[in-house]
């Protein structure tokens, strides 16, 4: 019997990728970080990997926490200790392909915790054979773009740089990104990958909402105030260690969710968001 291994299956992907094994009568088990949970593998990410894990015909790797170091040990623990037939599915991200507009933060750009972490996944994956890496673009319905694309809903105006008027963005829906994983796991020859994963290429101002989007903000690569701007220049670029940037965005991370939701009328995008809808890589 072909066995399955999935993490992250209460996941937003995880769930849907998931509920497509059972449709399709494949036989998988669930990794869990809880051991009170008799109806899965139970695995810390963080201790050695159980063999029920480590013996499995496919892994599929959905599961994501919040801390950017531990997401990079946990795929490394995967890629190393897995057995060498194992085939082995990881989710990356096409923010590796992301630079700013401005020529002189690309000069010094590196990419702020996320995209590194996702660029030292990318290494780790091409160390072992055997192991798929998907690249999704924007997921419209899944984790930070489905709550930025609520707040966008609910604002009257929407904000962004003058210079961001012919920005195309590569969009894809959770459920064919699952379709995409379903594939592979059935697959005997997944040479025929991508190198992003999307359905369709839309202008940045049909993503927004055409009738609310004002190009009157300023073409700065993150904010709209200078010092916020420089500051994030920095904390992107070479200069900055890996694991200084992942401790400074985990606590920004966490100070930003203790907010409670102030939605406005009106909404200037910034911050990496900024980058990832109006840097270089969308002209």
């Amino acid at each position: 019997m072909y066995k399955v291994v999935l993490t992250g299956a209460t996941g937003s992907l995880g769930a849907k990728v998931a509920t497509l094994l059972h449709a399709n009568n494949v036989h998988f088990d669930i990794v869990t970080r809880d051991p009170a949970n008799a109806g899965g593998i139970y695995w810390d990410y963080k201790r050695p990997i159980p063999r029920e894990i480590t013996s499995a015909d496919c892994i599929v790797h959905c599961a994501r926490g919040p801390s950017f170091s531990s997401n990079v040990a946990a795929v490394k623990l995967l890629v190393t200790k897995a057995s060498s037939t194992t085939k082995l599915i990881l989710i990356g991200s096409n923010c590796v392909f992301a630079q700013p507009s401005s020529r002189l933060a690309r000069i010094f750009f590196s990419g702020d915790a996320y995209i590194l972490e996702k660029r030292k996944i990318e290494k780790l994956a091409k160390t072992r054979p055997h192991t798929i890496l998907l690249r999704p673009t924007i997921v419209r319905d899944e984790g930070g773009w489905d709550a930025f694309l609520s707040d966008i809903a609910r604002a009257s105006k929407i904000r962004v740089p003058r210079g961001c008027g012919r920005s195309r963005l590569k969009v894809i829906d959770s459920i064919d990104v699952a379709k995409e994983v379903m594939r592979l796991i059935i697959a005997h020859d997944p040479k025929t990958m991508p190198a992003e994963l999307f359905s369709e290429i839309v202008p940045l101002s049909e993503f927004l909402g055409e009738e609310k989007v004002a190009y009157d903000a300023s073409n700065n690569t993150y904010f709209e105030s200078r010092l916020k701007n420089l500051a994030l220049v920095i904390l992107c670029s070479f200069f900055i260690p890996f694991w200084l940037k992942a401790l400074v965005q985990e606590r920004f991370l966490k100070y930003e969710k203790s907010l409670s939701s102030n939605i406005t009328e009106e909404i200037c995008v910034d911050g990496m968001t900024r980058l990832y809808l109006c840097g270089g890589h969308t002209s």
